[in-house]
């Protein structure tokens, strides 16, 4: 859900709410959003999905 908020949201908004996103580049902190977004997508397929890591 926290990576979806930082690819969804505007950066003055996220920067309100952390502020370690102060030390980023707007492009920096999408770019976090979207890795992070698309490891907990990998995690639940390998379960959906019985695949053992």
């Amino acid at each position: 859900m926290a990576g979806t908020m930082k690819v969804i949201k505007p950066y003055r908004d996220i920067r309100s709410q952390m502020e370690w996103v102060e030390t980023m580049t707007p492009a920096q902190s999408k770019g976090i959003g979207i890795d992070e977004a698309l490891g907990a997508i990998g995690i639940v397929l390998l379960a959906a999905l019985r695949i053992a890591p």
